[in-house]
């Protein structure tokens, strides 16, 4: 009796481990940071947003990506309103800045940024609350 509980008990945990070995790409999402994402709509255009939040994304922003998505923007969110400043550092296509306002009100647009313009940096138009980073040539 007791040989036979122990061939139930290992054929239960091999099954336990298949099952784990199978599903490990879920199991993994699940221990992973999500990006915050979220949508906004400029002029009767939408977006599907990442968020960046941190220092740590913010630094990095979409340098080295090799492209970004249509409907898909960057949306910086700063803890403070304020005048922020942007460069082209490891850019691979040209992006629009779109300035918002506490409430996501354009405040103004940085047009065409290429990434050849690097190290030139551009400036919010005034005290901004967010940026968001879309394809050149969308808004």
């Amino acid at each position: 009796m007791p040989q036979s509980k122990n061939k139930k008990l290992t054929l239960v945990l091999i099954i336990i481990l298949i099952l784990i070995v199978i599903n490990s790409d879920r199991i993994y999402n699940l221990f992973q940071e999500k990006i915050p994402e979220e949508k906004i709509t400029i002029n009767n255009k939408a977006f599907d947003l990442e968020i960046a939040d941190t220092k740590e994304k913010m630094d990095k922003g979409l340098s080295g990506r090799a492209s970004l998505a249509t409907s898909t923007g960057l949306l910086f969110v700063f803890d403070k309103p304020g005048v922020y400043s942007f460069w082209m550092k490891e850019m691979n296509f040209p992006i629009d800045i779109i300035w918002l306002d506490k409430n996501k009100k354009i405040l103004g647009v940085t047009k065409n940024l290429s990434p050849s313009s690097y190290p030139q940096v551009f400036y919010s138009p005034t005290s901004t609350s967010y940026a968001l980073e879309v394809n050149t040539g969308i808004i």
